[in-house]
């Protein structure tokens, strides 16, 4: 269990990632297959069932890796609560987090029962009401249900802004699958582009306003969002958005062109769209680490000043070699419980406990061991890069 204290903080940010990115696929392709697909099978001919097929086989694949991302996350923070408390598994069961959480698996399986029904065109429409528990599970356990003030209003803009964001980018899978089966057919195929082109702007107008007013609460000052990690990564993920606009900007402009014009680069769209969802489950995995930083209104002291930005980035050789795991300051502060519970000859007791509302202690120690994951991270990517680049040159096939 200590192991599982250990990187709980690591683990959470990934399971919370995985568990976005398929709540973004499972509402995000009801939405393709309800708005996009059914209304226009009678136009697809022979075309439409299997689109609708494809897009229901989607649909519940996605319904079960949320069930299990979602399972995973759950069981995980109930492990590390129990661990850090004398809660009993009853108690947990009745917290917040724990309700949401198997509410929200409860109307995944529910989605994944009403999308394998034979009389699923009928009763389809039905799950949005599932899909919309699902989001709102998720709203329910974010930044926005912890504040004091606004919280209602946090919590709705919180809801719409997942949402725009499942219909878009969740979309996008469904969208690709879709063009696949209809590269042939360039009706059916600049059918299918104009359709989801409208719903994924009417998505991207709704994530932007509710992004926005979400920021106004979060971030009160231009230095918050330089001198704080939540307002780093806020401006890391504008920054994508930016990307993922100009993407979607240029896909307008090729299913402008499918409309009156068949021999329009439909390739390009397509590769367009397969980069648009390689940055938009980044964005997905950077909006599930903000759950582990507080936001940027809430830290006014602990700020990071320009000139220490520019002293930090200041170029210098990477750190390669890493410290000694028991040098970290949660080791060193782990000691003395551990000699007391070797002295009387009881279990030892967790230092930190993390989610108990005090700051992980640091140390020189922890910060190189920061930079040493980093730099080999950034050695890898590195090497990724120039593999790529090789390989572009039609001399390094392998």
């Amino acid at each position: 269990m200590q192991h599982l204290l250990d990187v709980f903080g690591f683990l959470s940010v990934l399971l919370r990632g995985a568990e976005i990115t398929t709540q973004s696929f499972l509402c995000g392709g009801l939405v393709f297959l309800l708005f996009v697909v059914k209304p226009a099978t009678p136009a697809f001919g022979n075309l439409g069932p299997a689109l609708t097929a494809r897009c229901r086989i989607c649909l519940q694949w996605s319904a079960i890796a949320f069930a299990l991302a979602a399972a995973a996350l759950l069981a995980t923070d109930s492990s590390v609560l129990g661990a850090g408390t004398d809660l009993a598994l009853a108690d947990i069961a009745g917290a917040d987090f724990f309700l949401a959480g198997a509410t929200a698996i409860a109307a995944a399986l529910i989605m994944l029962w009403g999308s394998r029904r034979r009389a699923t065109d009928r009763i389809a429409p039905y799950l949005l009401i599932p899909g919309a528990v699902v989001l709102l599970a998720s709203a329910l356990t974010s930044h926005a249900a912890a504040r004091l003030e606004y919280r209602s209003a946090l919590i709705t803009l919180d809801f719409l802004h997942q949402a725009a964001a499942a219909v878009w980018i969740g979309g996008i899978l469904y969208f690709l699958a879709c063009l696949q089966l209809c590269r042939a057919d360039a009706f059916a195929f600049a059918t299918v582009c104009a359709r989801f082109s409208r719903v994924a702007l009417i998505a991207v107008i709704v994530l932007f306003l509710a992004g926005f007013g979400m920021s106004l609460v979060y971030i009160d000052s231009l230095a918050a969002l330089y001198g704080t990690a939540y307002g780093v990564m806020l401006t890391a993920k504008v920054i994508f958005f930016a990307l993922l606009l100009t993407l979607g900007f240029f896909n307008n402009r090729i299913t402008a062109r499918l409309q009156h014009d068949t021999a329009a680069p439909a390739y390009r769209l397509m590769r367009f769209a397969e980069v648009e969802i390689g940055i938009g489950l980044t964005v997905l995995f950077l909006a599930a680490s903000f759950t582990s930083q507080p936001p940027a209104v809430d830290l006014k002291d602990q700020r990071v000043t320009l000139a220490q930005i520019e002293a930090r980035v200041a170029p210098q050789l990477p750190t390669l070699v890493s410290p000694n795991h028991a040098s970290l300051a949660i080791s060193q502060l782990q000691k003395k419980p551990d000699a007391e519970a070797d002295r009387d000859a009881k279990p030892s007791a967790p230092a930190y406990v993390p989610g108990g509302g005090i700051a992980p202690p640091s140390n020189a120690a922890d910060i190189l061991w920061s930079e040493y994951n980093h730099h080999w991270s950034g050695l890898f990517v590195l090497v990724i890069g120039l593999l790529g680049m090789a390989e572009k040159t039609r001399r390094a096939r392998w």
